[in-house]
């Protein structure tokens, strides 16, 4: 970033930080700039700590920001959280052992933003939307690749998926978690497994 552009107006960096004393803090100082609220700025120039508690009490219901949250937490969340409202009129099918909810991307991230994400805080022309219609579409997969829904049609581009919504025996979080873990941690082929001959010397055991 240029000199010039560090100077304008309308921008400032804030150094930002977490401490665990006795109790967990956000620390934000205004490093360089001007912030247009003149008693934040002052403030904000030899630091502030926000206690965590105070975050989470003005904004109880936020559970998403503008980085994408690990997968098994948003699945989980989703399934937990979200689709047993929808699932609630649904009949459930024994041949699949589920019940089926139709659900669209843009639709489930328009709600999860206005209930848990941007939508829930103030907002100006330049907030950040979150959580991003890529994130969902991505958990939706996902669940395609765990065969716990569908795609209602096969291109990659399709927003509506069926979702195969049941109960599991473990916690849901910990269940996800599981099947994520599974997903990138292929299971070895009989010929990739080492022998016990595989670590003995090319040459043969010494004595």
């Amino acid at each position: 970033m240029s000199e010039k552009k560090i100077e304008e107006p309308s921008i400032a960096l804030v150094e930002f930080n977490q401490s665990e004393e006795t109790a967990s803090y956000y620390f934000f100082r205004l490093e360089r700039g001007r912030i247009s609220d003149e008693g934040l700025s002052s403030s904000l120039e030899s630091g502030k700590q926000v206690p965590l508690a105070g975050v989470l009490k003005s904004f109880p219901n936020v559970r998403y920001y503008d980085a994408q949250a690990p997968m098994p937490l948003l699945l989980s969340h989703l399934w937990s959280e979200f689709f047993p409202a929808l699932a609630a009129d649904v009949d459930y099918d024994d041949k699949t052992k589920s019940r089926r909810i139709r659900v669209s991307v843009a639709k489930v991230t328009d709600e999860l933003q206005r209930a848990y994400g941007s939508g829930a805080l103030y907002a100006d022309g330049r907030a950040v939307q979150f959580p991003k219609p890529s994130w969902v579409r991505e958990a939706f997969e996902r669940l395609v690749k765990f065969r716990l829904a569908k795609r209602v049609d096969d291109a990659d581009s399709t927003d509506e998926y069926d979702v195969l919504f049941r109960s599991f025996k473990q916690d849901v979080r910990e269940h996800f978690c599981q099947l994520e873990a599974d997903l990138k941690v292929p299971a070895a082929s009989p010929e990739d497994q080492p022998t016990l001959f595989d670590s003995l010397p090319s040459d043969g055991p010494t004595e």
